[in-house]
């Protein structure tokens, strides 16, 4: 059959109905269910904060209790080490994999994170923030390039909201955190609970680091 016009009907239900009419008039309507992208949850966590669910990273140091033993403790906000975000970052994605519990703020404020990194710049958001997706669904926390007091500044990514759809759905303002200057988890969605952190750019360029 020819095909010369096409009407599309998406229903409630996430199918599509196309009627087809050829080149002299015959009509026929053919059915197609859509395929939703489900999240792969298999190595995520929900828990709530702020209110709002959130999937996280099922590391094995649990990320509510790892949140808890490093806020304000191994931290940069614990000491003077107010140029050491990075060593921080590194540090609490490190540990949040091993799950070592042996927490040292020496080799936090040292650049001895346990584990190495791959950096990764890239000029276009969506390209960093399902690489940031992809990580988070393969149980991976990772360091993401944020803005600073004077500049940039370093955090871990350990989540995102639970009304997340898939890669192509996620958005910065999904995003939970760990703070490596509190140690603590923030949401970098300024409407529920302001971190004051967003996405930096440095050279024209995102950047993350992920985990080897």
């Amino acid at each position: 059959m020819s095909s010369s016009s096409y009407q599309y009907n998406i229903n409630e239900v996430n199918s599509v109905k196309i009627k087809v009419k050829d080149i002299i008039g015959n009509e026929e309507t053919i059915s197609c269910n859509l395929e939703k992208e489900i999240v792969n949850t298999s190595k995520l966590l929900k828990i709530t904060k702020y209110n709002i669910g959130y999937y996280v990273v099922n590391t094995k140091a649990n990320v509510v209790t790892f949140e808890s033993k490093v806020k304000g403790k191994i931290s940069q906000n614990a000491g003077s080490y107010g140029d050491l975000c990075l060593s921080f970052a590194y540090y609490h994605t490190c540990h949040l994999i091993s799950g070592d519990t042996n927490l040292s703020i020496y080799n936090a404020s040292h650049y001895k994170p346990g584990c190495s990194f791959k950096d990764y710049k890239d000029s276009n958001k969506t390209t960093i923030l399902g690489l940031i997706y992809d990580e988070l669904t393969n149980g991976k926390p990772l360091v993401l390039m944020v803005n600073g007091s004077h500049g940039r500044h370093f955090i871990t990514v350990v989540g995102f909201k639970t009304s997340v759809t898939g890669r192509n759905d996620i958005e910065e303002s999904d995003l939970l955190i760990i703070d490596s200057y509190s140690g603590a988890f923030g949401s970098m969605d300024k409407t529920i609970a302001p971190s004051g952190r967003y996405m930096y750019k440095q050279d024209g360029k995102y950047r993350i680091f992920r985990v080897k």
